[in-house]
């Protein structure tokens, strides 16, 4: 009697397990239809949830950081420029100090439905820019140069290339990953 009661319940739980492991499968079919094909490394997020987890802080950490690096660098830059005479150079100078910040957060936006991979590259993208140009023009701050200028122009084209390399390249291997994992699953 007992035999029998041992071997139905663990016959219902394999039953649920497959059912369940069936369940997911179907799902992740159902969505490389509606993708094209093509599965992704896509979380659930994606269907309208918010991050969760380490890269819910990770995106909190690096939005917070890039907000504290814009006004950073337009602040210090401002301090070194504050004796020059012209006022539109200095505009000139804080749109295109601004510009690497501005762009982070608009591809922020809209990596929404990218991959995991692919936006937690970002993220320490956008945490390495921020803390990288501050220590950049803090430096130009406590060490006075007699060409201060040159690092608020370079800094900004240096953070363009590395947004321009990273990002697309953890973009090409996420693809690739989900691409493999894909033919491993038919």
């Amino acid at each position: 009697m007992k035999l029998a009661y041992l071997e139905s319940t663990t016959y219902r739980r394999v039953s649920k397990e497959a059912l369940r492991t069936t369940e997911r499968h179907t799902e992740v079919k159902s969505e490389e239809r509606l993708t094209g094909g093509s599965a992704e490394l896509t979380s659930r997020v994606q269907r309208g949830r918010r991050d969760g987890g380490f890269l819910g802080v990770l995106r909190a950490v690096a939005l917070i950081a890039v907000v504290a690096g814009a006004l950073g660098s337009v602040g210090l830059m401002l301090w070194v420029g504050h004796r020059n005479p012209s006022r539109a150079l200095l505009f000139l100078f804080v749109i295109w100090d601004l510009s690497p910040f501005i762009g982070l957060i608009l591809v922020e936006i809209v990596s929404k439905r990218w991959s995991a991979l692919t936006r937690a590259t970002l993220y320490g993208v956008m945490l390495i820019l921020a803390l990288g140009s501050l220590a950049s023009y803090a430096d130009v701050v406590w060490r006075p140069r007699p060409q201060p200028a040159f690092m608020f122009l370079v800094v900004p084209l240096g953070s363009w290339l590395l947004m321009m390399i990273v990002v697309p390249t953890a973009a090409l291997v996420s693809s690739r990953l989900s691409r493999r994992d894909a033919k491993g699953m038919k």
